[in-house]
């Protein structure tokens, strides 16, 4: 069974409007969203996996990894505390010597530890909106490596802090989760296009490829030209294939209706994330209804190849 397959049977999905009884939670404590959306989008710089989504179990939770194992992350609204619990399961095997010591020594106290006689630890984080200095601990956590699944990205948390600095005396906790989320979609994106842009022209060293290409008001992400056949190549980064692939698409669209626009022969979309079966097979239905050839590749997990979705 596939990660995919194993995550529908779960119920996760990465859009909560998919979640009924998430959304009514939140519709009756709203605010409670703008302290969720910066703790997902801060664990989501530092994800790797794809088992991630909103559940419906009593609130609006969202869980990483597996459930009861190494690397399974929950993300669960406390209003008895005026907060936000974020809890790790993690092997205790793994856990580093110095945490007991040094590092996050209260982390390690029994009113923060739970499953003591299992082979994991769960490890609570509790965070509030007017107290987030358990980001930092959470940080330091993440940079242990313990976690499967997650790999401290200094890049990504660099830009966050650079980001909120920006934004925060400018607009609310919505503005700077939305500001945040659109900087690292263009970093991702650009460096997508720099690795397929390398990985398709040692495949095909032969052919013309220019990025970023100019056409009337348009500008193009990718142009490649095989003899007198040119194919248009937009690239995108979201949460899911599904959102890629509804985001291209219009601009794919207008690539191929719109007047006098420079034609292209082959229309293809780039993605960063593995599409499901559903994706697939709306996929398919795309290329029977439209009238140029259409492709799709996604990054693979080597985060250097890409893989080609017939």
């Amino acid at each position: 069974m596939s990660t995919d397959e194993k995550n529908f049977k779960r119920g996760r999905t990465t859009e909560i409007e998919d979640k009924e009884q998430a959304m009514l939670w939140l519709s009756k404590k709203p605010n409670y969203k703008p302290l969720l959306d910066s703790i997902i989008d801060f664990l989501l710089l530092h994800y790797r996996g794809n088992n991630k989504g909103w559940v419906n179990d009593g609130n609006a939770k969202f869980k990483f990894g597996p459930n009861n194992k190494n690397g399974r992350v929950s993300i669960d609204p406390r209003p008895s505390k005026n907060g936000v619990n974020v809890r790790f399961g993690v092997d205790v095997l793994d856990i580093p010597d110095y945490f007991y010591s040094k590092a996050l020594p209260q982390l390690l106290q029994p009113e923060n530890c739970f499953n003591k006689n299992q082979s994991y630890y769960d490890i609570l984080f509790s965070l509030k909106e007017d107290n987030l200095q358990q980001f930092e601990a959470i940080k330091s956590f993440l940079k242990a490596g313990i976690c499967d699944g997650f790999i401290h990205d200094e890049e990504n948390h660099a830009l966050y802090n650079e980001i909120q600095s920006e934004v925060r005396n400018e607009g609310p906790a919505t503005y700077i989760r939305r500001a945040i989320s659109e900087k690292v979609c263009e970093r991702k994106e650009q460096f997508m296009e720099d690795n397929f842009v390398q990985w398709y022209k040692l495949k095909n060293p032969e052919l013309v490829i220019k990025r970023q290409y100019h056409d009337l008001n348009f500008k193009r992400d990718i142009v490649i030209t095989d003899g007198s056949k040119k194919i248009t190549a937009e690239l995108k980064y979201k949460r899911a294939a599904t959102e890629e692939i509804e985001a291209a698409i219009g601009q794919l669209l207008r690539y191929g209706y719109y007047p006098d626009v420079e034609a292209s022969d082959e229309f293809w979309i780039v993605g960063s994330k593995k599409p499901t079966n559903e994706d697939v097979a709306w996929f398919h239905k795309l290329k029977e209804n439209l009238w140029f050839k259409l492709k799709y590749y996604y990054l693979n997990e080597d985060q250097k190849s890409f893989i080609e979705v017939f």
